[in-house]
């Protein structure tokens, strides 16, 4: 209560320099108060430790003193989210279940400086101690990391925020800057098994249009497009179209008349039907094989 109502250093100090204060560092804040979203209107998010009702309450001096004295950056909520996904939740203004009707590009309108300033340092603080990789791609309960989650349900501000830190400067010229990003993880996942979906995909399934219209992320699914991703369309669908009118032909005709000829095409459109079949099949069981069944339904459903 004290950090969330910004008592004066003095109070805080106090509080934490005794002896029960060093253990409430630790102690979790899980009552209903604090969980249930529908009380509070959403606006008590701000995990189950002090230490991260300092960070999303944006008061840094307060962050590192309770750091100097004892509290650790690696804790996680019940729910699986770190300092970092929770600094993610609090770049959107707190919101409850009755205003999810509204669209993002209105959100995206409330002011969310101050948690990138504080998720910067945070990192900062956390690079100190060697444990940001680690955090960074921790995942929470819904298998997000704060990537993916301010893909799905962060600001714009945010998400683009955390999109520049995975770049890497090649080179700069003059007002020039060439960036490279590793795309393993961010458009597709080196093991699906374990990974889950890519941020792409999170942003899609999202429909996070506010973001996929953005500069960077816009052009990275022209690239996408032209470099492969067109001539996969047009060859399924080629396939599927070509696979309907067999059906469509097979269906039109008729066995009355028993010619040779045409029962030659009848046998040849159920023979292609077939085949077409089997190869989608194989390409489903393949992927099932190879990711596992959760997963697989995960991506497709």
């Amino acid at each position: 209560i004290a950090i969330v109502r910004k008592l004066s250093d003095s109070a805080i100090r106090k509080f934490v320099n005794s002896e029960a204060g060093r253990t409430m560092l630790t102690q979790r804040a899980t009552g209903h108060f604090f969980k249930d979203p529908v009380m509070t209107d959403g606006c008590c998010n701000y995990g189950e430790f002090p230490l991260c009702f300092a960070a999303c309450t944006n008061q840094p001096d307060v962050f590192d003193f309770l750091l100097s004295a004892g509290a650790i950056m690696d804790v996680t909520t019940m729910e699986g989210d770190s300092l970092l996904h929770l600094l993610v939740e609090q770049s959107v203004q707190h919101f409850s279940a009755q205003h999810v009707a509204l669209d993002w590009p209105k959100l995206n309108q409330e002011d969310c400086d101050w948690c990138l300033r504080m998720y910067d340092h945070v990192e900062k603080r956390m690079r100190e101690k060697e444990i940001y990789d680690v955090m960074v791609a921790h995942r929470n309960n819904d298998g997000f990391t704060p990537l993916k989650l301010a893909a799905a349900r962060g600001s714009k501000k945010m998400f683009l925020h955390l999109f520049n830190k995975i770049m890497t400067v090649q080179w700069n010229y003059g007002p020039v800057t060439c960036r490279k990003l590793q795309l393993d993880g961010f458009d597709s996942e080196l093991e699906p098994r374990n990974e889950g979906r890519s941020v792409l995909e999170v942003l899609v399934a999202h429909e996070r249009m506010d973001i996929l219209k953005e500069g960077q992320i816009h052009r990275i699914l022209n690239a996408k497009w032209d470099k492969y991703a067109s001539r996969v369309f047009i060859r399924q669908f080629i396939i599927t179209i070509f696979h309907a009118l067999l059906l469509i032909g097979h269906t039109c005709s008729t066995y009355e008349q028993k010619s040779s000829l045409k029962m030659v095409w009848l046998r040849s459109c159920q023979g292609i039907a077939a085949l077409l079949f089997l190869r989608m099949t194989w390409r489903q069981v393949s992927r099932i094989r190879k990711w596992g069944l959760d997963m697989f339904l995960h991506h497709h459903y």
